[in-house]
């Protein structure tokens, strides 16, 4: 494999990944009702090995960004952090402008 072989390779790794990042968010989210009752979050954690808070993230950036709103090139992670804020969709468009990363994001929302 070349190295452009392997570049290409890995970006598109990284675009399936983010794909299936909004599919679990979304199954995740249309099994569970709104609001979310206390405690039932934790069967996915088992079924997807992550914590229930994670589980609650999905949840929430799921509910939060319609599929319009979701660029496939933006990492997930940035979704999930301005998910938190008041005005998540500015955020998302702030910190794409600015060149953020997730801690980027993080420590702005905060002020």
């Amino acid at each position: 494999m070349t190295l452009d072989e392997a570049l290409q390779k890995l970006a598109d790794l990284r675009s399936a990944e983010r794909a299936v990042a909004w599919e679990i968010s979304d199954t995740v989210a249309g099994a569970v009702p709104d609001p979310t009752p206390r405690g039932s979050l934790g069967v996915f954690a088992e079924v997807l090995g992550c914590s229930s808070r994670w589980v609650s993230d999905l949840v929430r950036v799921a509910r939060t960004y319609i599929p319009a709103d979701r660029l496939p090139d933006v990492p997930f992670g940035l979704y999930i952090v301005a998910s938190r804020s008041q005005n998540p969709l500015e955020w998302i468009q702030e910190a794409l402008a600015r060149g953020w990363s997730t801690a980027d994001l993080q420590r702005a929302i905060r002020g």
